[in-house]
């Protein structure tokens, strides 16, 4: 959110801090997750992938782009940004490009790693162990398209944003502007 009486802020690039002036802040934390969603992190680390991506993504108008998850996937109805797993092999900017256009079918540039979060979830059952998940947050500008998902299975719907709904994941990690 912008803060009151203070303008509009730059935007892409002028907006980021300059090259070697910012170091990637690291933020351990802990989620209680449903356990859908739970399992299906644990099968991506038992086939290698222990981290994922998002990405905050402005239009020229200073919106947001957010994805709602499709309700079978296990998240809650909520709003969030777009992103996903990184494939094996797959870098974390090819995959946030990747994820970008998958759920919200748009094109980006200007990517900036922001942030990674040192994630641990939590079964609702006691027995199982926490997985450790780190997701790599970036800023990204748009660069064309519109939004509409390509995986259905997945997003059920994907928009632009003038500020952060109050129904959102993670949304305190995105309140930085």
């Amino acid at each position: 959110m912008r803060p009151k009486g203070k303008g509009k802020r730059p935007t892409g690039p002028a907006r980021r801090p300059k090259a070697g002036s910012w170091k990637v802040q690291e933020i351990p934390r802990n989620y209680p997750v449903a356990q859908q969603v739970y399992d299906r992190l644990k099968r991506r680390i038992d086939l290698g992938v222990t981290y994922g991506v998002a990405a905050r993504v402005e239009d020229r108008l200073h919106r947001i782009l957010l994805v709602r998850q499709h309700p079978g996937t296990g998240w809650s109805d909520d709003w969030m940004t777009p992103g996903g797993g990184v494939e094996p092999g797959e870098t974390p900017e090819a995959a946030v490009v990747r994820e970008i256009m998958e759920e919200a079918g748009v094109r980006v540039t200007g990517l900036f790693l922001w942030r990674i979060y040192r994630n641990s979830y939590f079964s609702p059952n006691p027995r199982d162990p926490p997985v450790r998940f780190d997701i790599y947050q970036y800023l990204a500008d748009w660069s064309s398209g519109r939004p509409s998902p390509r995986v259905p299975q997945e997003i059920s719907e994907a928009r632009w944003f003038s500020r952060l709904p109050k129904r959102m994941a993670f949304r305190a990690d995105w309140l930085f502007f």
